[in-house]
């Protein structure tokens, strides 16, 4: 989690022997954010990733999830546009579509819509 990898903690894990390092930030948008249960904001997710090249890690992953029903073409393009602004900070983007696992909190509500396809389609030409 971003809001948990202080420089102290990444210089640990580099010590340790960890050579790649992944940040479950899901969103830059604090409204989304907020609806999947986050508690970090746009500027930990930055912090941490500035933390994780100042400690020297070469391998960062980002992860994002789509198909929640708060996205549409005007979310993701907030995506992206903030995924560009932090291009050189990561080596690799994993994008997800939200998947509601039975007899959790996501499962008991009605929490997205079945547009995975386009949504995908639309953000990788945009990559």
């Amino acid at each position: 989690n971003p809001n948990s990898a202080t420089l102290n903690w990444l210089k640990n894990m580099k010590n340790l022997g960890v050579n790649r390092i992944s940040f479950g930030a899901q969103s830059f948008h604090p409204k989304k954010l907020h609806f999947l249960g986050r508690i970090h904001n746009q500027e930990m997710i930055i912090k941490a990733l500035e933390n994780a090249n100042k400690v020297g890690f070469k391998n960062i992953n980002l992860d994002l999830i789509y198909d929640t029903k708060l996205d549409n073409k005007k979310m993701l393009e907030f995506e992206l546009l903030h995924l560009k602004k932090i291009k050189d900070l990561i080596t690799h983007l994993s994008a997800y579509n939200l998947t509601i696992e039975s007899n959790t909190a996501f499962a008991k509500k009605e929490h997205f819509k079945k547009n995975a396809p386009n949504l995908m389609k639309f953000f990788i030409k945009q990559l």
